[in-house]
Parts: structure tokens; sequence; C-alpha cells
């Protein structure tokens, strides 16, 4: 597999670590972001001599974040790979959700993912780097109703069509756009619980909780050459428990 030079927000904690992880142990030079978990990203470069974490916030103007991305190009000469993610999950029930809460959910989860994409393809055009490939970590949520969570569904709904559209879009640049939808995925906040742990086998036809590495398996699959024919698709990765939704 070709070495890349890889975007990814979201990369100090569950999912995203696990990619990131992966993808640095494949050889990739990763700029991961975080927002609360520093240290894990400390431990990341630490670890890691092709890993560079970086603050970012994605309430921050596209302006601020854009300056951070040129900086990016300037200090490695490219960048091939953007990985969206960062989301805000809220258990939020519809009569108690506010515009702040609205706000802030599609902000992040949608928002920024949009014109993170658009920034970099209107770099690539302009012969600032070499983009080939775009992957959105969206949900099953996208496409099944859970209560209290219409904010996240709604922003992984249209995270999913956004990926599908722009892969339409992008197709006579060569660039490629897909999707990965997790489903209950073990991840820090669910460490020692149990009963979430005995839940989730129960419902899942194959009989365990996924594992970030279940998602970065098929990221890596994504990335790479094999999958050069692979564009417009959200990858359901959930043991098959859409299938009993």
């Amino acid at each position: 597999m070709n070495k890349k030079i890889i975007f990814i927000t979201g990369s100090s904690s569950g999912i995203g670590y696990g990619i990131t992880t992966r993808l640095l142990e494949e050889g990739h030079t990763v700029i991961g972001t975080f927002y609360n978990n520093e240290n894990r990203s400390r431990e990341l470069e630490s670890t890691f001599s092709n890993f560079e974490g970086i603050y970012l916030d994605l309430n921050d103007s596209m302006e601020k974040i854009n300056t951070k991305l040129d900086h990016i190009i300037e200090k490695y000469g490219d960048l091939n790979i953007l990985i969206n993610c960062a989301a805000e999950v809220s258990t939020i029930q519809y009569e108690e959700a506010n515009e702040k809460d609205f706000n802030r959910i599609l902000e992040i989860n949608l928002k920024k993912p949009y014109f993170l994409i658009q920034s970099l393809y209107k770099k690539h055009k302009n012969n600032k780097c070499q983009l080939d490939t775009i992957i959105n970590i969206s949900s099953i949520s996208d496409k099944y109703a859970f209560s209290g969570l219409s904010l996240y569904e709604m922003s992984k709904a249209a995270l999913s069509m956004m990926t599908r559209s722009l892969a339409y879009e992008f197709a006579e640049t060569g660039i490629r756009v897909n999707g990965v939808a997790p489903g209950a995925v073990f991840v820090e906040k669910n460490h020692g619980d149990s009963n979430w742990e005995n839940i989730i086998s129960n419902v899942v036809p194959l009989g365990r909780p996924g594992l970030p590495k279940d998602i970065a398996s098929v990221v890596t699959f994504l990335i790479s050459e094999e999958s050069g024919y692979v564009s417009g698709q959200v990858l359901y990765v959930d043991g098959g428990l859409s299938l009993r939704l």
C-alpha cells in the first residue's frame, strides 16, 4: 500500500483513536485532532514518529481551521486523505431540545465535515495538495431511529447523503468519497458497564459489540488501492445489528 498523508478529526478517543492507531501501524503519516483528550494525543506522538496531534475546536470559524490546514500542507508537502470522525453524541428528548442543542450538533456532525471537504477540494483543484479519498464516519442511526437521538440521527442521515452526493460530484476528478456506519461499538465510556455489553451481545446477531478495530479495518480497506472502484458507499459495520431493526 502506498503511504498517505492523512488528516483525521477526533483521533484521540473512541473509534477515531482506533482508526488512527491502525493507520499509524500501517505506516501512514497521520495528523489527528483532539479537543478534550490531549494526553491521549501526546501518547500517540511519543509512540509513533509518524503522528502529529493538533488541537481543533470544530466550533471555530472555517477561516481559522483553514489556516491550520494550510500549515499542515506546507509542513508535510501534501494531504491525501480526509477522515471526518469527530462527532457530538447527545441524548436529548425532542421536547427538551433547544436551538443551542440543534446548532451545536449540526455544526460538529454535519456543517464542519461539509466545509472541511470543500476546503481541501479547493486546495486540490488549485494543485496545493493531491486529495484522493474522503471518508465520513456515519452511524446506523442514519436510517434507524432510537429515542432521544433525533438531532444526532438527523445529522448522520444528512452526512450519509452528503457522502453519496459528493462522490457523484467529485467522480470526474478521481476523488473517492465513502462512509462507514458503525453499530454499537465498545469504547471508553462503556468500560466497566457489563450490563451494556450483555444487552448488546444479546441483540447483535454476531453476539458481541463492535470494537474500534473493526471500524479501523474497514477504513484501511477504503483508503487502499484495493477499494479503487468503490465510491459513494456507506458501509454498515454493525455485526448484523441493522438486520434486526
